[in-house]
């Protein structure tokens, strides 16, 4: 544990990875309990053990999860429509988007693109299919 000059308390690991010492915040004392600690630091020397330095694992993580969230069903469809709405009027353009946002969005928007499947667009076109209106699910697909 380290005790900073204003009081604060971590569980930090201290290591050496390509000949030069590091050290890895565990967590903060109290919230971080002493099992937790000690998981991570299993956890922190099992990479070491691999040859992978723990830190860049933990910011290359932070990375692949940023760019996870930046790649959803609703970022990527809106990208299209920048995309294609050069080649349509602006009315048809309206009426695109519309069907995405009151029939997808609500539904998908959130989920990340690899994750959006048949399962889930079969969903959202059952339930427009349910008010008759065949069109319209005919478009969204």
């Amino acid at each position: 544990m380290e005790i900073s000059p204003a009081g604060g308390k971590w569980w930090r690991l201290k290591y050496r990875h390509g000949g030069k010492e590091k050290r890895l915040s565990l967590g903060v004392y109290p919230e971080t309990t002493l099992a937790a600690a000690r998981k991570g630091r299993d956890d922190a020397r099992r990479l070491l053990a691999d040859g992978v330095d723990p830190s860049a694992e933990r910011k290359a993580a932070e990375i692949r999860q940023r760019i996870a969230g930046a790649n959803t069903f609703e970022t990527v469809a809106l990208e299209w429509l920048e995309l294609k709405q050069h080649d349509w009027t602006e009315k048809n353009a309206a009426k695109e988007r519309g069907r995405l946002v009151n029939h997808c969005f609500p539904w998908i928007g959130k989920i990340p693109i690899n994750d959006v499947g048949t399962v889930e667009i079969r969903g959202i076109l059952d339930r427009i299919l349910k008010h008759r209106n065949v069109d319209t699910a005919h478009r969204v697909r």
